[in-house]
């Protein structure tokens, strides 16, 4: 059938080409176009992934401006102190913020001397951690906890490297106390990356494994969030940590924040530029409807090791994305010689046998995809749409489904038309009560033709015509209809009309020389 095969396949098509800047050029941007949400994101990873405290404190205060901006007052100074901290000599240019930011970022800089300027602070030793413990378990109200975390963070500049990871704890288990649970896992990584560094036995490495694979396994059972909290605590000791930036682009990949993801994986392929690292690069620039990007990270992946199915059938996936139907053959088609499971490739490998007429490896590829997900309404579908297009009606009448239930209403339409080939035209009517697209008037007006009714054929015709003049296949219908009603001139200039029109079904012509001679 013509008109199956010019809706085979459903695919994704991109809306744009984005770009494969760095997140502080993209944050910059994302500010200068007043995308202030954006801004904030990309700020903050983009302080995240800086290793330099100079130039990190520069970010923090570009995100403490966009805060400010959003007239977020608490997070604008969080991030100030973030700079000071980084950089307590900084300045701000009085020409280009504003008096009340400025004034603000006088009054936080004020605080943070005063927390930390007044007296020296007290050197870290055992028995110093011991009498802060005691005073946190004694605490009793959240006040009492807030100060205890603010002497904490002045004695951590101090902290021998033997006791800092146990400040770290400590200062975690103060904020899942304030109920601040991120945070306290941030500092639980801190933590881990702290006692990995500090590390004095030969050939111990300096990478947390044992915190980097607590952060997969949060990532495995949908925490995604909680696993970027405690990366991003042993990025902040170990800026550099490839396992560590690694699991974050996972995790931001998970919770959905694309470019964040996407910053933190170009990070982790910098220290380790693994084939998997590509793929995930790739997914991420897929979803942000970076298609050039997606395609490179998949190229460099499938380059990196040739062999290796997932990223060949990534490259064919995409390339039938953007209707690059050779390409995307070749490609799924050397993915599944090495791995006949793969479940997506297959299904659209599928779809371009029937895009391309070739109805019989359609339908074997739509079976071989239901022997690894046999109860998949998806491929269940395209199986009965594969097999109505081979003539193989009784059969596609058990694969299409009754109604859409999220897949597209083209299975729909395709049932109709299967019911009323078996003769069953009040069934197919039933579906279609409200046509909503040419196929669907058409296999509507078919059913009223075959029940004798040219009349409410015409009906829907005419109503589909209106929205759709240029559809040759309706003009066709509409030249039936009249020649069903007797109307044989009518009937030759409808002909003539389809005739002119791009997809006229084959049999206009002859139609039209029956017409003529009859």
């Amino acid at each position: 059938m013509h008109w199956l095969r010019c809706t085979a396949l459903v695919l994704l098509v991109a809306s744009g080409v984005g770009s494969a800047v760095d997140p502080l050029s993209q944050a910059n941007d994302a500010f200068r176009n007043g995308d202030y949400a954006r801004a904030v994101e990309l700020f903050q990873v983009a302080a995240e992934l800086e290793p330099r405290p100079e130039v990190r404190a520069t970010i923090w205060v570009k995100l403490a401006w966009t805060y400010f901006a959003l007239q977020r007052q608490d997070k604008a100074e969080t991030a100030l102190l973030a700079a000071l901290k980084d950089q307590p000599t900084l300045e701000l240019a009085a020409d280009y913020y504003s008096d009340e930011f400025l004034a603000l970022y006088s009054r936080v800089k004020a605080r943070a001397a005063a927390l930390s300027g007044s007296a020296e602070p007290r050197a870290v030793t055992p028995e110093v951690l011991a009498s802060l413990r005691r005073q946190a378990e004694e605490a009793a109200d959240p006040p009492t906890l807030e100060r205890l975390l603010q002497e904490l963070a002045t004695l951590e500049a101090t902290a021998p490297p033997s006791l800092a990871p146990q400040l770290f704890d400590l200062r975690a288990a103060v904020l899942e106390r304030l109920g601040r649970s991120e945070e306290a896992l941030e500092s639980l990584g801190r933590a881990a990356a702290a006692r990995a560094g500090s590390a004095i036995s030969p050939g111990a490495g300096a990478v947390p494994f044992e915190t980097i694979n607590e952060g997969k396994r949060l990532v495995a059972n949908g925490q995604p969030n909680d696993a970027a909290a405690l990366m991003r605590g042993i990025l902040a000791i170990q800026p550099s940590c490839g396992p560590a930036l690694e699991v974050l682009g996972e995790a931001y990949l998970a919770a959905g924040r694309l470019d964040a993801a996407h910053a933190a994986l170009r990070a982790a392929i910098l220290a380790d530029p693994r084939p998997d690292l590509f793929l995930l690069l790739g997914e991420a620039d897929l979803r942000r409807r970076n298609l050039a990007g997606a395609r490179e990270a998949f190229r460099r992946a499938a380059e990196l090791d040739p062999t290796n199915e997932r990223a060949l059938a990534a490259l064919g996936l995409l390339a039938a994305s953007t209707a690059d139907l050779p390409a995307a053959q070749t490609a799924l088609d050397a993915a599944l010689a090495r791995n006949a499971t793969l479940f997506e490739a297959r299904v659209v490998r599928g779809q371009i046998a029937l895009a391309s007429g070739d109805t019989a490896v359609a339908t074997q590829h739509f079976q071989q995809a239901l022997q690894v997900r046999p109860d998949d309404p998806w491929a269940r579908a395209w199986l009965g749409l594969a097999l109505l297009a081979r003539g193989d009606v009784a059969t596609a009448l058990q694969f299409l489904p009754a109604e859409a239930a999220g897949l597209p209403a083209l299975f729909v339409v395709a049932r109709a038309e299967a019911l009323r080939r078996l003769g069953r035209s009040d069934e197919a009517l039933a579906l279609l009560a409200t046509p909503a697209s040419a196929d669907a008037a058409a296999v509507a007006a078919l059913c009223q033709l075959q029940r004798n009714q040219p009349e409410a054929a015409a009906t829907i015709l005419n109503e589909a015509g209106e929205l759709a003049p240029a559809n040759a296949r309706l003009r066709y219908l509409r030249a039936l209809t009249r020649a069903a009603q007797g109307d044989r001139q009518a009937a030759l200039s409808e002909l003539e009309q389809a005739s002119k029109l791009a997809g006229c079904p084959p049999l206009a012509s002859e139609s039209a020389r029956n017409l003529e001679t009859a």
